[in-house]
This record gives structure tokens, C-alpha cells and sequence, in this order.
């Protein structure tokens, strides 16, 4: 899921990327190489956020919906 500049479509040559990948079992290493497939995918620098549980239960609705 990507947020910020990039999901309004308002992204600029600066913009970073903002991204959220749900994990069924999140773990360093699995996170650290989706960052790094994202960094080559977009040729810039990606920020992964991790979510407390409550977001994440928000998140996980709002997806169910789309």
C-alpha cells in the first residue's frame, strides 16, 4: 500500500516513496528486502512504516472494501 505524495498522485522528481506491505509474519530480513526490490523499482529511496496493531486492523478493513 502506498500513502503520501505517491498515492495522491502529487509526487514530485524529490518525492520519496511511502509503502506499507502487510506481512502475514514480518521479520527483518523479509522487510529489508522488500525495501530494497522497492528502492530499484522506483530508482529512489523507499520509507517502509510499520503499523501498530490497531492501524493495522484499520488498514486490513479498508483493503477488504476496495
Amino acid at each position: 500500500m502506498f500513502f503520501s505524495s505517491y498515492a495522491r498522485v502529487e509526487q514530485t522528481i524529490d518525492s520519496d516513496v511511502d509503502a506499507c506491505v502487510l506481512l502475514e509474519t514480518p521479520n527483518y530480513m523479509t522487510r529489508a528486502a522488500i525495501k530494497e526490490e522497492l528502492d530499484i523499482l522506483f530508482d529512489r529511496v523507499v520509507d517502509g512504516v510499520s503499523l501498530s496493531a490497531k492501524m493495522s486492523q484499520h488498514l486490513r478493513k479498508a483493503e477488504k472494501t476496495r
